[in-house]
């Protein structure tokens, strides 16, 4: 059985530097990822320039917000900046919510162990606000082992190690993955 994605695409942040939308939209490029910012507040460098080519060049989003939260009103917060980028462009588009390796060993740093429940309980409140905003809702989550590549022409000339995003359909993502509450969109991670 083929998995078919939610959405598909590059992935955009401060990390790949300048990228030229124009091309990658020229070169069959759907949608683009962008990381609009993480933890408390804090706007990625290069959301503002991505997102005002996408826009300008009508090339749909799913915008991203990295998580640091290791409480759920922290996680609820983090909801609140990443609608708040958002809004700046799209009244509707995808938001994630992103909980990664990172995102943990983050929080063990602060003192506090992610348990699956914690994750859980923080991606819900993320994502309820989220939806609760008229976003689309989606996450990436503790079950990526590397972004998938895709093999779309619309990184054509990019190096290899440029990340992409793949958001699976329910019922498509690996054993041991958080569980999606009702309700919800798609989740990034690997396909089975």
């Amino acid at each position: 059985m083929e998995n078919k994605a939610l959405f598909e695409g590059p992935d955009i942040s401060v990390h790949q530097g300048v990228v030229d939308i124009k091309r990658m939209r020229n070169a069959g490029c759907k949608r683009i990822g962008i990381r609009a910012g993480y933890g408390k507040n804090n706007v990625d460098q290069r959301y503002v320039p991505n997102a005002q080519a996408c826009y300008n060049l009508g090339v749909d989003v799913l915008l991203y917000w990295f998580s640091y939260a290791y409480t759920v009103d922290m996680a609820a917060a983090e909801a609140g900046y990443a609608m708040a980028q958002a809004a700046k462009y799209w009244e509707r588009c995808p938001v994630a919510f992103d909980f990664e390796y990172d995102s943990v060993n983050y929080a063990r740093k602060n003192g506090v162990a992610i348990t699956r429940e914690l994750a859980t309980d923080m991606a819900i409140a993320f994502l309820e606000k989220v939806r609760d905003g008229g976003y689309i809702t989606c996450a990436i989550t503790l079950t990526w082992s590397g972004l998938l590549r895709s093999s779309a022409g619309c990184m054509s000339g990019m190096p290899d190690t440029h990340p992409r995003f793949r958001i699976a359909r329910p019922g498509q993502w690996t054993s041991g993955s958080i569980p999606l509450p009702a309700g919800f969109r798609g989740w990034q991670g690997a396909l089975t």
